[in-house]
C-alpha cells in the first residue's frame, strides 16, 4: 500500500514541477513578446492587444503604454517643455480672429461683473460673544444695537477695515439701503 502511495505522490510532485515550468515558459514568452511590441508605434501596439502570447499582466502593461503615449500627445499643447506649439495657436487665431475677439468681448464684462460681485459679497459669521454695534442708517441717523452671542452678522471688507452691514427697508419713510457699522472681530475666535 505504501509503494503505490509513494508513486502517486512522486507523480503528483512531478506534475507540479511540470506545471510550474510551463507557467514560467508562458511568462518568458509573454515577456519577450511584450518587449517586441513595445518597440512598435501606438497603432501597431493597439492592433496587437489581443495577442494570444501575452499574459493578462503583460497585456495591461501594453494598454498602459498606449494610454500614456496618447495622453502625452494630447498634452503637447499645454506643456511648456519645448513641445508647446506657438505656431498652432497663432494659426488658429489667424483664421478665427473674429471668434476669438467675440469670446473676449463677451467674457471681459462678465469677468468684471463677477469680480465686483465677489468683492461686494459679504461673509456671514456667527458671533462668539455679545457685541454692541453703532449703525449708520441709510438716512444718516445713528442707531446702537447689542447683538447676542450666536447671532449672525454680515462682514464686508472695505479698504483696510471690516464693516458690518444689514439691509434696511423702511416703508414709512421710503428709505432703504445698507446700514453699516465698523467692527473688529478676532478671526481666530470664529473657528
Amino acid at each position: 500500500m505504501k509503494a503505490p502511495l509513494a508513486r502517486l505522490n512522486a507523480r503528483y510532485e512531478e506534475g507540479k514541477k511540470q506545471l510550474e515550468n510551463a507557467k514560467e515558459a508562458v511568462r518568458r514568452v509573454s515577456k519577450n513578446r511584450l518587449a517586441e511590441l513595445m518597440k512598435l508605434p501606438e497603432l501597431e501596439r493597439f492592433r496587437q492587444l489581443d495577442d494570444p502570447d501575452l499574459t493578462k499582466p503583460d497585456r495591461a502593461k501594453l494598454r498602459r503604454s498606449i494610454a500614456a503615449s496618447l495622453q502625452h500627445g494630447k498634452m503637447k499643447l499645454l506643456v511648456l517643455r519645448g513641445g508647446f506649439r506657438w505656431r498652432r495657436v497663432a494659426r488658429w487665431l489667424r483664421y478665427r480672429r473674429a471668434t476669438a475677439m467675440a469670446v473676449v468681448l463677451a467674457a471681459a464684462p462678465l469677468c468684471f461683473l463677477a469680480a465686483i460681485a465677489w468683492k461686494n459679497t459679504g461673509e456671514v459669521i456667527v458671533l462668539p460673544a455679545p457685541m454692541a454695534l453703532d449703525w449708520k442708517l441709510p438716512s444718516g441717523a445713528a442707531e446702537r444695537t447689542i447683538l447676542a452671542a450666536g447671532d449672525r452678522l454680515v462682514i464686508v471688507s472695505q479698504s483696510s477695515s471690516e464693516v458690518a452691514r444689514r439691509w434696511i427697508k423702511d416703508e414709512a419713510i421710503k428709505d432703504q439701503g445698507y446700514a453699516t457699522s465698523p467692527v473688529k472681530i478676532d478671526r481666530h475666535l470664529l473657528r
